[in-house]
């Protein structure tokens, strides 16, 4: 559901649910910040996924619509990961200077930390926005496979956009997001 917010801050978000069928109840609740996006360069929040791929129907009776099991820790409210998972992560870019055929050029980079120290670094890389509609609210996504030898422990994702059409400091926007990773 989206809820309009009439002007930034810090706010606390609070969610009941009514299962239909077992009557049964649960909440929860979530502080969170709504930022000035105002016209700087900015970015939501991270939301990360375990990433999986779609069942293939082996062609027997039964088969067809078969959707993957899903790892209940690999969501976005848990962000727990095993060793060799491949990680997707999704966010959005809000305010991408443009150019006069209404196109942004955006670089992007991806860093791992792990205990404060850097443990990754991508390369930069461009990102493709002249197939999205609204070139002020672009969408990007990456995917990141973790290492099967990599120590379990939390983990710190670190996205940077910069913003090449822009000639000053606001033109980089950065957000990260933790994430653990168990064997």
């Amino acid at each position: 559901f989206q809820h309009s917010v009439k002007k930034p801050g810090y706010y606390q978000l609070r969610v009941a649910l009514r299962d239909e069928g077992s009557q049964q109840i649960g909440s929860a609740n979530q502080f969170i910040e709504v930022p000035d996006v105002g016209k700087a360069l900015t970015l939501s929040s991270l939301i990360l996924e375990k990433e999986t791929t779609a069942a293939k129907p082996t062609g027997g009776e039964g088969d067809e619509g078969q959707v993957p099991e899903q790892d209940p820790k690999g969501n976005p409210a848990l962000r727990i990961f095993k060793q060799g998972d491949s990680l997707h992560y999704v966010y959005q870019i809000l305010n991408a200077s443009i150019d006069s055929a209404r196109h942004a050029d955006l670089e992007v980079h991806t860093r791992l930390f792990r205990d404060g120290k850097q443990v990754y670094e991508g390369k930069p890389t461009p990102l493709e926005t002249a197939s999205q509609r609204d070139p002020k609210r672009l969408v990007a996504a990456g995917t990141m496979k973790l290492s099967a030898q990599m120590p379990p422990g939390d983990y710190v994702l670190q996205v940077i956009v910069i913003d090449k059409l822009s000639g000053d400091k606001r033109g980089t926007a950065t957000q990260s997001t933790d994430f653990e990773v168990e064997q």
